[in-house]
């Protein structure tokens, strides 16, 4: 079930004579329990899409509907289950965790926080709740000023979680992390989908990282959508089947391969030797052992979200597809 549609986006801006496309015919779903990854390079619209997703932006055409409501039509009902983080959340410094989410609580529909016990009790138990989803229970009391990066991101996804969302959408909620605080946003992503159902759209500059934590993966270039890709996608990219040999002698593993196995083999340097086949790993390196090459290492090649990005995008601008990911990697969205 689709909790997030986007369908036909395209917003255009017109600056002093000017008109600028940020975003074209842009579609893609969330469904329930799916986390996905909203990937591409830098202006290439991933904050106009997320900002009219949020209602923080009107599109030009094209419809945004969240658990069926079209957002232009029934913003209220659109918005109310939908929860967000962008790049650094926006917390009262001087504040508690605690003092920081029951303020936030104080703008959202008090029917989430309908409880026999009252009111400011179901918020209380429900901010206790959340700091401990994201590991910060033991110091909710504590000021945010005194929290590291790592513990700010989740303390603001907790303020997200609040309305008990259908939907969250985080920009760049890793940025600045080290990995420990990596690992424990992912850790708390894969839980928010699985234990509680929730729909999550993440863009993020960490391929390998989306990569790890994702379901599905849209790709946006130049305004457009490039497509829609799942796991498999990536995997059976050209690369599934190439295997990556390391061996002392390069040349005769080159040569074994093509003469007792009829397999074309391409050395590429460091003692590596890379080669396509259907066949075994374990077959394969029983074959060479038996024919006298020196088998140091043997592995599938796995293809990268990187490697697959670089593939999908370079086929539009085909004269600089790398210097369009250093950017990508490098630098902030537009």
């Amino acid at each position: 079930m689709a909790v997030l549609e986007i369908d036909g986006i395209t917003k255009i801006y017109k600056s002093k004579g000017r008109t600028v496309t940020a975003a074209e015919n842009v579609s893609f779903s969330v469904d329930k329990g799916e986390i996905v990854g909203f990937i591409g390079p830098n202006g290439a619209g991933k904050s106009t899409t997320l900002k009219i997703a949020v209602g923080l932006a009107e599109p030009t055409s094209g419809t945004v509907r969240i658990n069926g409501y079209d957002i232009k039509k029934d913003r209220a009902k659109a918005l109310a289950k939908v929860g967000c983080v962008v790049e650094n959340p926006d917390m009262y410094k001087e504040w508690s965790a605690m003092k920081n989410l029951a303020y936030f609580a104080s703008f959202a529909d008090r029917t989430v926080f309908n409880d026999t016990e009252g009111y400011k009790e179901s918020v209380k138990k429900r901010s206790e709740e959340l700091l401990k989803t994201v590991g910060l229970y033991e110091r909710r009391n504590d000021p945010i000023k005194k929290y590291s990066l790592g513990m700010k991101q989740r303390a603001g996804i907790a303020q997200a979680l609040l309305c008990k969302p259908d939907l969250l959408i985080l920009d760049e909620p890793t940025n600045g992390l080290d990995p420990s605080g990596i690992m424990e946003i992912r850790d708390i992503l894969h839980k928010l989908a699985k234990e509680y159902g929730m729909a999550i759209l993440v863009s993020s500059h960490l391929l390998t990282e989306i990569q790890t934590t994702c379901d599905k993966f849209v790709i946006i270039n130049k305004g457009k959508t490039e497509g829609v890709y799942c796991r498999e996608d990536i995997e059976s990219d050209e690369n599934r089947n190439k295997i990556i040999l390391v061996t002392d002698d390069v040349v005769k593993a080159k040569d074994t391969l093509k003469t007792d196995l009829g397999i074309d083999a391409e050395i590429l340097g460091n003692g590596k030797v890379s080669f396509v086949t259907d066949k075994q790993i374990n077959d394969i390196a029983k074959d060479l052992i038996l024919s006298g090459v020196t088998v140091l290492g043997i592995s599938k090649k796995e293809t990268s979200l990187e490697e697959f990005f670089m593939n999908v995008t370079g086929k539009n601008d085909e004269k600089e597809p790398y210097s369009i990911l250093q950017r990508y990697k490098r630098g902030k969205d537009e």
